[in-house]
């Protein structure tokens, strides 16, 4: 599907680079945010349409303050209350042991239209999620210009984010092998 307006959160962003043959994003993490202003300023942790995850300076005080690691934040230039993040590390996710769907590969870049099926959520044997820190799964997930990676935290950061009652957070098992032993 071709991709004839800028994502929600690159309007107004110069930065885009798209593939030439399928038009998807092929620099999102990197791209500037524009003019970017969070819409919904009552949550803390939300996403955007394209799954950029944004939080609030209420997050980011949860964060430091329980010494959490793993997220970069990125200033939102057209509003700074609020941060872009993404988890530092990547993990590998159990595509196989999902079922996840695999749509429409782009024979120029390589990247496809769609990838679905996340449950149940399980990494690759080996993978390691920090107690206290966050990761990021190497697939994305959705389709278009609104896939992202899951982010995924340790037991730790997840039981600090819980009792710290966060607007917008939602947290889910994940199952680590490290978890299963």
């Amino acid at each position: 599907m071709p991709y004839d307006n800028e994502s929600e959160a690159f309007v107004g962003s110069t930065t885009i680079v798209r593939c030439p043959a399928c038009r998807q994003m092929l620099n999102k993490w990197e791209a500037s945010f524009g003019n970017f202003r969070v819409a919904k300023r009552g949550m803390d942790i939300s996403c955007t349409y394209d799954f950029q995850v944004v939080v609030s300076k209420r997050f980011r005080d949860v964060y430091d303050a329980h010494g959490m690691g793993g997220l970069v934040f990125r200033d939102l230039p057209g509003d700074a209350e609020f941060w872009g993040i993404m988890a530092e590390q990547t993990v590998q996710f159990d595509a196989q042991r999902a079922g996840t769907k695999f749509l429409d590969r782009c024979e120029q870049c390589g990247r496809y239209e769609a990838v679905i099926g996340t449950k149940p959520c399980s990494l690759l044997p080996g993978e390691h999620v920090p107690p206290n820190g966050f990761v990021r799964t190497d697939l994305e997930f959705a389709a278009g210009d609104n896939k992202g990676p899951l982010l995924i935290c340790g037991l730790e950061a997840g039981g600090t984010l819980k009792e710290s009652k966060l607007k917008g957070v939602l947290l889910f098992p994940v199952e680590a092998p490290e978890l299963r032993e």
